[in-house]
């Protein structure tokens, strides 16, 4: 919730409502005040003092996220992706040794976590930091590293954040809501083959969300030029999206028992048919991401904070209807129409959008 999305707000600011350090300074605020509260939550909870110095350690680590984001962020805007593509890189190999490192050494959660929090902040300072830095240089954007906090310029992006933040927190929360009734009801057992099920295909979410945030400043732009540009952009991201997803969705089908007893062990193999539901389900899911980027760069925030929030609620009351009768097998479709509302509501957004802002005209665009 902390993190507020502000990168996607930032990207798409199209207008240059507020400064790139004024984002910042936003970005850096929230994250403080998330490892409060998950300082207050551990202390005011009952839980061991172990317990919180992992939380507080991996919180940290974290919160970092919401400077780091932000200053990738700027490179995002300026379409200088491989400097993005760099850091993703360094993050995914940092990440991986140093908790490699600190498991083998000590076995420690603890010093797990704090290894991640040492990570961070190394790739903020030794790399995040002098790409800015040295992109602002070239840009003539002497001033974008000097800090600036003022609090209507803080209050207008937390404004604009918070529907965004809440659109996270409960689209988790919605996926959550599946695996704790199935777990209430089932038992950890059947929670983790629906779990393991569902872990390889976050591969293609994670695609789908580097294809988004690469095109997310174009759409912006197209979008307030009302550009219809914009609206064919989106829809060849939204084919492609659905590409991935049928090629997804038919390795599960052919191949999906192999893997899955090849990833884990034969039982897992069990599950192809679940497999191939959610595989379905995240093929509606790649197209909804879509469909965010294009909402998200139209700036419609409020209302995507009330279509997850009716996701959520439908997530709810299908998981609470059917799970306990129906198993990991309603599980699996209950996964797949969570998505599909997904891509139906933001479809009627996005309809919405352009009714409310429709194409200019061959003399405007001109």
């Amino acid at each position: 919730l902390a993190k507020l999305q502000l990168r996607n707000i930032y990207v798409t600011d199209a207008e240059n409502a507020q400064t790139f350090s004024q984002y910042l300074a936003t970005g850096s605020t929230a994250a403080a005040l998330g490892l409060t509260a998950m300082a207050i939550w551990g202390m005011t909870a009952g839980y061991e003092a172990q317990f919180i110095v992992i939380l507080m350690a991996f919180g940290a680590s974290r919160c970092l996220d919401n400077p780091s984001e932000i200053l990738m962020g700027y490179c995002q805007k300026h379409e200088r992706m491989h400097w993005i593509g760099l850091g993703m890189m360094l993050r995914g190999i940092t990440s991986l040794a140093v908790v490699a490192l600190a498991l083998l050494w000590s076995g420690s959660l603890a010093l797990m976590a704090a290894a991640l929090t040492m990570a961070a902040l190394a790739r903020i300072f030794l790399y995040e930091l002098p790409v800015v830095r040295r992109l602002s240089r070239r840009l003539g954007d002497v001033e974008v590293l000097s800090w600036q906090w003022s609090w209507p310029a803080v209050r207008a992006i937390t404004a604009m954040g918070i529907p965004l933040g809440l659109v996270l927190f409960l689209g988790t929360l919605a996926n959550s809501l599946i695996r704790m009734v199935l777990e209430a009801h089932h038992g950890k057992e059947q929670l983790a083959y629906f779990g393991a099920a569902a872990y390889p295909l976050m591969i293609g979410t994670m695609a789908v969300g580097a294809l988004g945030q690469t095109v997310s400043p174009r759409l912006a732009r197209l979008f307030k030029e009302r550009d219809p540009r914009y609206w064919r952009l989106l829809g060849r991201m939204t084919g492609l999206a659905s590409l991935m997803g049928l090629g997804v969705l038919g390795g599960a089908y052919w191949l999906g028992k192999p893997v899955l007893s090849l990833l884990y062990t034969p039982a897992y193999g069990d599950y192809h048919t679940e497999f191939v539901i959610m595989a379905a389900g995240s093929l509606l899911l790649f197209v909804a991401s879509v469909l965010g980027f294009g909402l998200t760069a139209a700036r419609r925030f409020n209302q995507q904070f009330l279509a997850s929030l009716f996701t959520c609620t439908t997530a709810a009351l299908l998981s609470w209807g059917l799970i306990p009768q129906g198993g990991i097998r309603a599980a699996a479709w209950v996964y797949l129409a969570v998505a599909g509302i997904q891509v139906v509501v933001r479809l009627v957004l996005l309809f919405l959008a352009r009714r409310q802002n429709p194409d200019a005209s061959p003399r405007e665009a001109s």
